[in-house]
């Protein structure tokens, strides 16, 4: 993700935003090798709060921290309490408990005026919703997405926002033909393959 990232925000001047879904935070620390990715002291993650609809989309523009090897790359970086935030996401939607309220009086007003005041949110749409966002995409060129190798909050939601998956293997016979295998739904809902081997 980091040097796909990186590629195409030098070489082909993308402003290119990537998003940490793993709470190991391993883009995370790759990309910002100082250690300045990790949130302080009582404080959510990026990431915890862009799977948790927490913010606005002008503000998480502005908060996803710029790399500095790279200007044309900003990262939302992960740590440990997404694992906590990708548990307590899957309750609430498990148990229907959280409701769409938002924290502006505005939208309230408005959502009720409208008939949404009582809706349900579907967390697997929350990044996708942020990322469609006419704040995010007139930020950024490209957004890519790493997830980690099994299906939390995180990516599911990385799942319903994204256009194309990549999944890297390893290039000998029995990694190719498990991710050849499991690549055979996604291709039956109309995706198409990245290359063909």
């Amino acid at each position: 993700s980091a040097n796909i990232g990186a590629c195409w925000a030098r070489d082909w001047e993308k402003s290119v935003l990537l998003i940490d879904l793993d709470f190991q935070g391993t883009l995370s620390a790759m990309a910002m090798r100082a250690g300045n990715w990790v949130p302080p002291k009582g404080q959510d993650s990026l990431a915890t709060r862009t799977i948790s609809a927490d913010l606005e989309p002008s503000i998480f523009v502005t908060c996803a921290k710029e790399i500095p090897q790279e200007p044309k790359l900003k990262l939302v970086a992960a740590y440990y309490d997404l694992a906590q935030a990708d548990n307590r996401l899957i309750v609430e939607w498990l148990l229907q408990c959280r409701g769409a309220r938002s924290k502006y009086l505005a939208s309230n007003i408005r959502d009720f005026l409208l008939g949404n005041a009582f809706r349900r949110t579907d967390i697997r749409y929350n990044l996708a919703d942020l990322l469609q966002s006419k704040a995010v995409r007139d930020a950024f060129d490209a957004v890519i997405i790493d997830c980690p190798p099994r299906l939390t909050t995180g990516a599911v939601q990385a799942l319903c926002a994204g256009s194309h998956l990549l999944v890297p293997t390893i290039l000998d016979q029995p990694s190719w033909s498990l991710s050849w295998r499991k690549s055979k739904p996604s291709k039956r809902a109309g995706s198409a393959p990245i290359s063909n081997m």
